[in-house]
């Protein structure tokens, strides 16, 4: 049964603040999704680090991968994001940086296969930039307040990024998702309708005392679909991300570009399917 102050979760107060750590002082107080859009402007971002653990029914283990990085946001949304992702151990496998047009890569155990003098690898593709917690799009206004809604618990936790926290959890289903945002997908790019839009996906929310989320950690099977193709193996897939320095100013660049190397620079067989 859902908890009589759920009706009143858009009216969840702390202090107005663009810095991280900041208590609440006599300021307005405002609500989660109010305190995400003032975060959302030119110039300013976000650290992240991330452990995107998965593993298909059918095997036992969980493979886990961890990433860490720097969100910008500008007009009301990600305008880039700069990540280094780590495969298990601790060294570096690969650092994207991605703007809405394009994207960089600088695959470590792959950079001899560059040309001379050249370390990043140039994707003129578009990119979906959000900041993630499995398929819940934290830097979507709407989303987060959808998220909320469905909370069913609420207490006091522990402290992150300088900041006590209150921790919500529920659960929502990937179409209660899709409903508040329409560019939201599953799989290879396909819209989480039919049987996909029933798939539950529980979730916990840390929001520290200035509203802000300073954790997030998500289950949820995660079906393999592709267009002309169906797979009955879903994907169990399990994402907990922390947050911190929000207001932090950002300015991210791309790759000098002399470093960087087009498709056309390639041989053959350095080529995807080569």
């Amino acid at each position: 049964m859902i908890r009589p102050w759920i009706a009143g979760i858009a009216a969840l107060s702390a202090a107005s603040t663009m810095a991280s750590g900041v208590e609440p002082s006599t300021e307005a107080r405002i609500d989660p999704v109010t305190a995400l859009k003032r975060q959302l402007v030119d110039g300013q971002g976000v650290r992240i680090s991330q452990l995107h653990s998965w593993k298909p029914h059918s095997k036992k283990g969980m493979m886990v991968d961890r990433s860490d990085g720097i969100v910008e946001f500008g007009k009301g949304q990600v305008v880039a994001t700069d990540v280094v992702f780590r495969e298990r151990g601790t060294s570096p496998k690969m650092r994207v940086v991605r703007f809405p047009d394009r994207w960089y890569t600088r695959d470590y155990p792959l950079e001899e296969d560059l040309p001379a003098g050249k370390s990043w690898l140039l994707q003129p593709a578009p990119s979906d930039l959000a900041v993630r917690c499995g398929p819940i799009e934290l830097s979507h206004p709407a989303t987060l307040k959808a998220v909320l809604a469905t909370a069913t618990v609420k207490r006091p936790a522990g402290t992150y990024d300088e900041v006590r926290t209150t921790l919500y959890q529920g659960r929502i289903t990937l179409g209660e998702i899709y409903k508040v945002n329409p560019d939201f997908r599953i799989s290879l790019d396909i819209k989480p309708t039919g049987k996909y839009a029933e798939i539950p996906v529980t979730w916990q929310l840390w929001l520290g005392t200035d509203q802000l989320v300073r954790r997030c950690r998500s289950s949820h099977d995660n079906p393999v679909i592709a267009p002309g193709m169906e797979s009955d193996e879903r994907f169990l897939t399990i994402e907990d991300i922390r947050l911190f320095r929000w207001g932090l100013k950002v300015n991210i660049q791309p790759p000098s570009e002399d470093q960087v190397a087009t498709y056309d620079e390639l041989k053959p067989d350095d080529l995807p399917g080569g």
